[in-house]
């Protein structure tokens, strides 16, 4: 118990006789975080007979980090597929091991792993975050807002008007078919803990 023991939480209305019939229960790993906690009968509500417990705890909240990611979005395939290919055609060519032959199997599954990995230090960059900017927009997205708007501002009165309406629809499609492909990517990633996280995004309110 964090509370004190008799420290009254009650006070009955007919005979003003203080009891203790409340009390804060905390796990032994979290009660050294409770700096105080205690009764304050000045705070007790109009037509109530409970005290108020006030509790003051001392939590640490945790930054996490921005991990390092890859941007695949932007990543330019052909030139990425022709470095990989490069390296592999240097490679001992594929073939069955035979059961004495774990050493060179292992051998050659690291030759493989660090083709792979060099290619994508070589050709594939890092993404560069953006405090403001969402976690689902691609530069399909940048490309075709920036045709929307210099469409509507080169020709305001102009029957191209028709045209912006078809990109502004085109865009909103995109930006929904974006939003979607980045909601299963992240539910492919998640582990354990996470899927309460989702389940919360699920029921929560609509957001960006």
């Amino acid at each position: 118990m964090v509370l004190s023991k008799d420290i009254p939480t009650l006070e009955a209305f007919s005979t003003k006789n203080l009891t203790q019939v409340n009390n804060v229960f905390a796990s032994l790993e979290i009660v050294e975080w409770f700096i105080r906690c205690e009764v304050d009968p000045g705070l007790q509500p109009i037509l109530m007979d409970y005290f108020p417990i006030m509790s003051v705890i001392e939590t640490k909240v945790v930054a996490s980090e921005e991990r390092r990611r890859r941007n695949y979005r932007v990543t330019e395939w052909g030139d990425f597929r022709k470095a990989l290919k490069g390296r592999l055609e240097r490679m001992e060519q594929p073939r069955e091991f035979t059961r004495g032959e774990a050493a060179v199997a292992e051998a050659a599954r690291r030759g493989l792993e660090k083709a792979v990995m060099d290619t994508i230090d070589e050709c594939m960059p890092w993404t560069k975050p953006v405090s403001f900017e969402k976690r689902w927009w691609t530069k399909t997205l940048r490309r075709i807002m920036g045709r929307l708007t210099a469409r509507h501002r080169t020709a305001p009165n102009d029957p191209v008007h028709k045209t912006y309406c078809q990109v502004r629809n085109k865009y909103f499609q995109a930006v929904k078919e974006a939003k979607r492909s980045h909601w299963r990517e992240w539910l492919k990633e998640l582990n354990g803990e996470e899927v309460w996280k989702a389940s919360w995004l699920v029921d929560g309110d609509a957001t960006d």
